[in-house]
């Protein structure tokens, strides 16, 4: 059965459950469309090579090629994807005896990420919430802390706006004027063993996830269009006892946002090009902080409420349920 799903401003059709909003009107930007299962080739897909990624241990994990506009997508031993030109049809081939639960994962996250960039949206590798009708964007790394910092934001009384992939859009004209504005996106957050312990349980964990992860379900907002108020990049400090935030001048806020991107291995010349403007004018228009976190287990209780205030954020946390 197909439905269609609202992800970073795409309506997404799907014969897969995906993780979002469900739209019932409209016709789809972008359909999935599965295929039947293959035997996935362990050699590189042809066409021009755009980049490669290997797993921590070393062994190739996914690479992705151009082709007569055709971009594919080969997760190996997972499934091969295929974003036709335009992007607004991808055909997915999962692998013989896959996991059809890691499907969803790798759909909306990097093959999504590959779509939006395609179609002109450029991404942030970020985690966001929305706090007193603002956007609060968490960018870095896996293992940063993006979702764990969006966890504990919206157990004190923030809503989610999106997990790992953001969407943001610059100048929408809309009732926000020309703020930068960040799009719905997942409705969980997915969260290693580390951060479900330094949250000390937060509410909602709902289940481990085919990558091995913990998915929590917290409070969501229902505004597609939240302006962006501020950027943090974290810096886990484990000796640390307090936060400590410093507002990056324009130039090196650019480059931090640029090292961090939610495609990684990505190499093409025209979406690098974009990706590049894009995050000048997103440094331009909205201050991007270096912040320094105490990280233990648990986290300290006023750690939420000490990063609003760096922010500069009107809003004042709730008590942690």
């Amino acid at each position: 059965m197909t439905d269609v799903r609202l992800l970073h401003g795409l309506r997404v059709a799907s014969d897969i459950g995906l993780s979002s909003a469900r739209v019932d009107a409209g016709p789809p930007d972008v359909r999935f469309i599965g295929e039947a299962a293959i035997v996935v080739p362990a050699t590189l897909p042809p066409g021009r090579l755009i980049g490669t990624l290997d797993s921590p241990d070393g062994t190739p994990f996914r690479a992705i090629s151009e082709d007569g506009g055709h971009w594919r997508l080969r997760f190996f031993d997972r499934c091969d994807v295929v974003v036709e030109p335009g992007g607004r049809t991808v055909r997915y081939w999962p692998h013989v005896d896959v996991d059809p639960d890691l499907l969803p994962i790798y759909l909306t996250g990097t093959v999504l990420a590959v779509v939006l960039m395609l179609r002109g949206h450029p991404v942030l590798h970020a985690s966001a919430v929305e706090v007193d009708g603002k956007a609060v964007a968490f960018v870095g790394a896996s293992g940063m802390g993006k979702s764990t910092l969006a966890t504990a934001f919206c157990g004190q009384g923030a809503a989610l706006i999106t997990d790992d992939v953001l969407r943001v859009d610059l100048g929408v004209g809309d009732v926000h004027g020309n703020e930068p504005c960040c799009r719905l996106g997942a409705t969980e957050t997915r969260l290693r063993d580390g951060a479900l312990r330094v949250l000390d349980g937060p509410r909602g964990v709902r289940t481990i996830t085919a990558d091995g992860r913990h998915s929590t379900a917290p409070d969501r907002t229902a505004d597609d269009h939240v302006p962006l108020h501020s950027i943090v990049v974290p810096t886990l400090m484990r000796e640390q006892d307090h936060v400590v935030a410093r507002r990056m001048p324009p130039l090196k806020a650019l480059m931090q946002l640029a090292a961090f991107p939610r495609v990684l291995g990505w190499d093409d010349a025209d979406t690098n090009r974009q990706h590049f403007e894009f995050l000048g004018r997103l440094v331009d228009d909205v201050p991007v902080f270096d912040v320094e976190l105490p990280w233990r287990t648990p986290l300290p209780p006023t750690l939420v409420s000490e990063v609003a205030a760096a922010l500069e954020l009107s809003w004042r946390p709730a008590a942690s349920s």
